[in-house]
């Protein structure tokens, strides 16, 4: 009986004041709100006496971190912001705004030669800027431009240049933001690393694969993986066109000889038996395949029609002319490379090279 009351007692004291804790929440949200509205200096005052007079309350380190946001971001009063971030360093360090705390410390101490109204200025164009949305984009390329204009050397000139490239890209100026990409990987350090980078999943996205294996190669081991990813996209790209290729030498073949045999006598109609044979069930594979799938039923209509038309060549050709055994050896060879040519190909150029090798190996649900 009494290991249960100890029980008891231990757990009721692990358990804080109900009444502090729900205090501190109200208050840290009512200066949340405050900040919302606009009303930044109210909200600051809020959330310093919530730090002060609840230094033990969960909420004691967001009201700091949040409110040396409002100083760096709303205010832009730097030692405001600095304060507040070297307070969470000293007094909460089992915070999980520690790590957060400790680098905007850091860097907006290493930065401030410039200026403290500049380099807020810069940071809150920087962060409270929406991409996605293109007229604040384009007046924070206006804000963020005058910045460079005006301060020549400016030392995030680098990340600046990073952050407008971006914004081009957002705004669909992509030629603009690879010359400025382009200009910054010849500059050097972290952000030069960064435009290689971006550039080189830009090349990725665009399946230029060898501009991409040649900027991940650049950037030495650390980017081993990627380069190896990119030169497997560069030898499919390359395989599915030499694949197209193939079946191209297959219509060409096809097609001289029904020429050297007919000496345009006409003999491709009318249609040899095979293909008239086929043409129905190609059509009626063609339908399953669109009932069954929005996605596959446009390669499978190309693959299914490319391979009618192949065998209606052939059947021209042959009957034109009878073949001979090694005619048909390297006919025979040609048309399984330019058939499994196409179907590489077709499969590679609507993107499915990977879902059908990946389903082939592992099953439908691997």
């Amino acid at each position: 009986m009494a290991s249960c009351w100890a029980i008891i007692f231990l757990v009721c004291a692990a358990v804080p004041p109900t009444g502090q804790d729900e205090s501190g929440t109200r208050a840290y949200y009512k200066a949340v709100g405050s900040q919302r509205a606009g009303k930044f200096k109210q909200a600051l005052d809020a959330l310093d006496a919530l730090a002060r007079e609840h230094p033990e309350d969960r909420f004691a380190d967001d009201a700091l971190f949040r409110g040396a946001q409002i100083c760096e971001q709303d205010l832009l009063d730097l030692d405001c912001a600095l304060k507040r971030y070297k307070k969470i360093i000293d007094s909460y360090q089992r915070s999980r705004l520690l790590i957060r705390a400790r680098k905007r410390y850091k860097y907006l101490s290493e930065n401030r030669s410039c200026g403290d109204k500049l380099l807020l200025e810069f940071e809150k164009i920087i962060r409270t800027t929406p991409l996605s949305d293109p007229q604040r984009t384009k007046a924070g390329m206006s804000g963020m431009q005058k910045i460079l204009r005006d301060h020549p050397t400016f030392p995030q000139r680098k990340r600046a240049e990073y952050w407008l490239a971006e914004a081009d890209f957002h705004l669909d100026h992509e030629k603009k933001a690879i010359e400025r990409l382009n200009k910054l990987t010849r500059a050097g350090g972290e952000w030069s690393v960064r435009a290689k980078l971006r550039l080189a999943d830009l090349w990725m996205a665009r399946r230029e694969y060898a501009k991409a294996l040649r900027e991940y190669e650049d950037l030495g081991k650390s980017t081993l993986g990627l380069a190896k990813r990119a030169r497997l996209f560069l030898w499919e790209k390359r395989s599915a066109m030499f694949g197209l290729l193939t079946y191209v030498l297959l219509l060409m073949a096809l097609s001289l000889w029904i020429i050297r045999a007919d000496k345009g006598t006409g003999k491709l109609w009318p249609m040899p038996q095979e293909f008239t044979f086929l043409l129905p069930l190609g059509l009626l594979i063609v339908m399953m395949a669109i009932s069954a799938s929005r996605l596959l039923w446009m390669p499978i209509s190309i693959i299914v029609f490319a391979g009618l038309f192949s065998l209606y060549l052939s059947g021209a050709a042959f009957r034109a002319k009878a073949p001979g055994i090694k005619s048909i050896v390297v006919f025979s060879l040609l048309g399984l490379g330019g058939c499994f040519g196409l179907v590489f190909f077709v499969l590679y150029h609507f993107q499915l090279l990977s879902s059908v090798v990946h389903t082939w190996i592992f099953g439908v649900n691997g």
